[in-house]
């Protein structure tokens, strides 16, 4: 009952509001409405009463006004498909890969090395998840490297083209296992990789990653992950992945992130 009269206090308030601000400084109503909420909260006596029901409508009102549209590329793959269905309320995913994969609703298979597959897919879209380099599908070593370099070059550069700001890059925390073993090794040391396509893969796609975050067109947040389940767990990985997304800027376009639940690079 007392949530009820409390938002009809608080969209009575909002509309006060609404008239007293200038056109030329526009507010988006539902920000109008939060800080009302905020407000009664903080002037209200029966605030333990009424604070479980009155939070369920808060955080309902904050999920849905911070929704992002994320596309996924690489949702055939291992971490890919887990964020694809994974990363919960608060964002629309696309779910992007080059093979046919029918576990999932919403997928899309395009040829990721081809900038006029990828780009209708992004229409829309607000950030990307690129997880296609991170465990790479191929034949032969260069296909994998291929698919590394070049689909994240045409994955960025679609972003750019098509005003996204922000891309979260899967890598993998092989490119650092080779350093002996009682080392503290952290994301500033250089990647080793060894002298194999499965390792050079996530390492190429680093360095496409980072020279077109070079830019200035675009921040590239690169997370290196372990082995699903095993070094890295899945929970550990979608949060890691959430957070880059909504993060604010730092005042630089490329940055590099070790997520690890267990082992020596916790």
């Amino acid at each position: 009952m007392f949530v009820d009269e409390l938002l009809a206090q608080s969209c009575s308030h909002m509309k006060h509001n609404v008239s007293n601000y200038s056109p030329s400084y526009p507010i988006p109503p539902i920000r109008l409405f939060v800080d009302s909420l905020i407000r009664l909260f903080v002037h209200s006596r029966f605030l333990k009463v009424a604070s479980h029901g009155a939070y369920r409508v808060y955080c309902r009102i904050i999920e849905e006004e911070i929704l992002m549209n994320v596309a996924v590329i690489g949702a055939d793959r291992p971490w890919g498909a887990l964020l694809a269905t994974g990363l919960g309320a608060g964002f629309e995913v696309v779910a992007i890969g080059s093979e046919d994969v029918r576990d999932f609703a919403g997928y899309r298979q395009v040829d990721l090395l081809q900038r006029e597959s990828v780009d209708p897919m992004l229409a829309g879209v607000e950030a990307v998840v690129y997880a296609a380099a991170s465990d790479p599908i191929g034949d032969s070593e260069q296909v994998l490297l291929d698919v590394a370099a070049r689909g994240t070059y045409v994955a960025l550069t679609a972003a750019c083209a098509a005003g996204i700001e922000k891309v979260v890059l899967l890598s993998c925390l092989d490119l650092v296992r080779d350093y002996p073993e009682d080392y503290i090794v952290d994301p500033r040391w250089n990647a080793i990789p060894r002298a194999e396509a499965e390792a050079l893969a996530p390492f190429m796609a680093e360095l496409v990653g980072r020279e077109i975050a070079r830019t200035g067109q675009i921040e590239v947040r690169c997370l290196r992950l372990g082995a699903p389940g095993v070094e890295t767990m899945a929970e550990d990985a979608v949060t890691a992945v959430r957070d880059a997304l909504i993060a604010e800027r730092e005042g630089h376009h490329w940055s590099l992130s070790h997520v690890a639940s267990s082992g020596r690079f916790a």
